[in-house]
């Protein structure tokens, strides 16, 4: 079974230009999903699909992550995330290998337990005809 840590990075955002390669902590957000993905034992391979030109040049030397350039009309603020990553398996799967799982690790989500997504993941193989499953956690901050 093939299973694959996917990082969707788009250059622009509307609402904070340059997001996924800001740094909290120090450490860029989109490198607190690499980082994460990298400590995930089932995960055979990690995706970015991204435009951002300082995205790829990062990573492009890198070992352990299969890049991907995304294209125009998949960059957009009204993209959609499953159409990336449709996108993106397709040429992926032509490349390397077919692919069964796909985690979806978001660089604006960096509050992540390894925990809970190997639970999730155990959860989502037992039962077979699961298609997803999604982790979600209450909020310590009241939106008033």
């Amino acid at each position: 079974m093939n299973t694959i840590a996917f990082i969707p990075a788009r250059a622009n955002s509307k609402r904070l230009p340059k997001k996924n390669i800001k740094k909290l902590n120090g450490v860029s957000l989109i490198e607190h999903s690499v980082r994460f993905a990298k400590t995930l034992k089932f995960v055979d391979d990690i995706i970015i699909s991204t435009d951002d030109k300082k995205i790829i040049k990062l990573y492009k030397k890198s070992k352990f992550i299969k890049l991907f350039k995304r294209p125009k009309h998949l960059a957009t603020n009204k993209s959609e995330t499953i159409s990336v990553i449709t996108h993106t398996l397709k040429k992926y799967e032509k490349k390397f290998d077919t692919t069964d799982t796909v985690i979806l690790l978001q660089p604006t989500s960096p509050f992540r337990s390894n925990k809970v997504l190997r639970l999730a993941y155990n959860i989502y193989n037992k039962l077979k005809k699961t298609k997803s499953v999604i982790s979600v956690s209450k909020s310590n901050n009241s939106l008033k």
